[in-house]
């Protein structure tokens, strides 16, 4: 089953779990977390980070700003 309706929070959370890292509660420092996370994989372990989204079409549009 797609889960096309995740938050942002979700989305952050369920990465972070893939690498045994415990999300926070807040997205904001959910955000911080992934974004700490991919920085580390590339510039320490030298890995190229890649998320792939699948039936990505299924996502709701973003608002437009």
């Amino acid at each position: 089953m797609a889960k096309s309706h995740l938050t942002p929070f979700d989305f952050y959370a369920q990465i972070l779990e893939a690498f045994g890292v415990t999300a926070p509660f807040q997205r904001a420092q959910a955000r911080r977390q992934f974004v700490i996370l991919m920085r580390d994989l590339y510039q320490h372990q030298n890995k190229q980070p890649v998320i792939i989204i699948d039936e990505a079409q299924s996502l709701p549009k973003a608002p437009a700003e």
